[in-house]
């Protein structure tokens, strides 16, 4: 299953599939409609609220000694905010530098 299905599925029934049995009568369609609607629905309306990090490598070229510190070096992205982070990402690689120096 493609990640927009997986994200259509959950706009269309309120929650995963997996919820467990005593949660189902709570359970509600929140956007009635066709999949093609609700295809729609999703394409407008989805947003991210997260941090996003790692998406994509940057290579910087033309620039001798040029050091680029950032959050695209961790793993997995952290479960809260990402901002402390990449601060102690960019602090640790600081004291790398001046190690060289």
């Amino acid at each position: 299953m493609e990640s927009f299905d997986v994200v259509v599925v959950g706009a269309g029934s309120g929650g995963p599939a997996s919820f467990a049995a005593d949660y189902a009568p709570h359970q509600v369609e929140l956007h009635p409609g066709s999949r093609a609607d609700l295809d729609d629905y999703v394409r407008r309306t989805l947003v991210t609220y997260h941090h996003q990090v790692g998406t994509c490598a940057m290579r910087v070229l033309g620039i001798e000694g040029l050091r680029v510190a950032d959050a695209s070096i961790m793993p997995a992205v952290t479960s809260g905010n990402t901002n402390a982070p990449s601060i102690m990402i960019g602090e640790r690689c600081a004291d790398l530098v001046r190690e060289e120096i």
